[in-house]
């Protein structure tokens, strides 16, 4: 029982922290392991420790930055790059790119990686977000550019502009300064071309990353339309295109967070939770219906129709959206 008031205690402690529980000995180790197998902890990175109900409470991203921000606490001479970086520096990066721990290390160090790190060479000198050692910004931005695909990139750039974390100016002076030859440059250079900061979420870019690449007429992003039911209000939309002889089409993406109060990823909603989730929806086909009155067309895809490119494409052209 002793020991487990201190096992409880270092957690809360760990919580506190916003980290997971490193054991301290072997002993410890073993107690983790232990309640970790029947089900009352989680290992989400090895040897580190955190409570079922908080990991279940995180989400993918949020766990994977608590990981960062452990390891980060355990080795304060680690510097952290590509998809690790950018989740340090505020970025959304797509759950695929979460795992594992991408680190900088001194030349002829980086071939030395495991399943739960990989290691790459250090070229800059490091900048630091709160107590970790991570890339710049801008190297942060390239090498996950270089490495992801294009609507993935896309998806990185465009919540890195949106959150202010860098420019287009100076992503494109660092693609020029250090791009040439490197593996992955053409698409980052493609990506930049079409980064946007208005785009809101990762659902908005992936489903303009399709737009893009099925060659549609690029829409306007979070266009404001004048209310019909109010001369002084207006209404927002997702994706605007207006065409030759005045017609207008909108797109509206519909994320899971826009109707949720908790993190999408938490299992358990509370009856608070549904009925905001309700008057959200009902508030948004209010939405709808007042941007119908303007004369649009209105199109909607939800996060899984967003997934199956092939339905975006036959959606798009029966809406009438014209192709460049």
């Amino acid at each position: 029982m002793r020991a487990n008031r201190g096992i409880e205690a270092k957690l809360d402690q760990s919580e506190d922290a916003m980290r997971w529980l490193a054991p301290s000995n072997r002993a410890e180790y073993q107690v983790l392991r232990r309640r970790t197998v029947a089900g009352d902890l989680r290992e989400p990175f090895p040897g580190l420790f955190g409570r079922a109900g908080t990991y279940g409470s995180l989400g993918p991203r949020g766990c994977a930055y608590r990981t960062l921000k452990t390891l980060a606490h355990l080795h304060p001479d680690w510097c952290f790059c590509s998809f690790s970086a950018a989740v340090l520096h505020g970025i959304h990066v797509p759950f695929a790119y979460l795992g594992p721990v991408h680190l900088a290390v001194s030349p002829g160090r980086y071939n030395t990686s495991s399943r739960a790190i990989t290691r790459h060479e250090r070229k800059h000198e490091a900048a630091r977000v709160e107590e970790a050692l991570v890339t710049p910004i801008d190297e942060t931005v390239t090498d996950c550019l270089c490495a992801a695909p294009f609507a993935d990139g896309l998806a990185i750039a465009d919540s890195a502009l949106h959150w202010h974390l860098t420019s287009p100016s100076q992503l494109k002076n660092h693609l020029s300064d250090h791009g040439r030859w490197r593996k992955g440059i053409v698409q980052a250079r493609r990506v930049l071309m079409y980064a946007d900061g208005r785009a809101e979420s990762g659902g908005e870019s992936l489903v303009r990353a399709i737009i893009i690449d099925a060659g549609f007429v690029l829409p306007e992003l979070q266009v404001e339309m004048d209310d019909p039911l109010g001369s002084r209000s207006f209404v927002r939309v997702d994706f605007y295109w207006l065409l030759a002889g005045g017609r207008v089409i909108v797109l509206e993406f519909d994320g899971l967070q826009k109707y949720l109060s908790h993190d999408p990823e938490q299992p358990h909603a509370t009856k608070k939770d549904v009925r905001n989730a309700i008057k959200k929806l009902s508030d948004e086909r209010a939405r709808e219906s007042r941007i119908n009155l303007t004369g649009a067309t209105v199109i909607r895809l939800t996060s899984r129709e967003a997934r199956d490119a092939s339905y975006v494409v036959k959606l798009l052209e029966r809406a009438g959206v014209p192709r460049r």
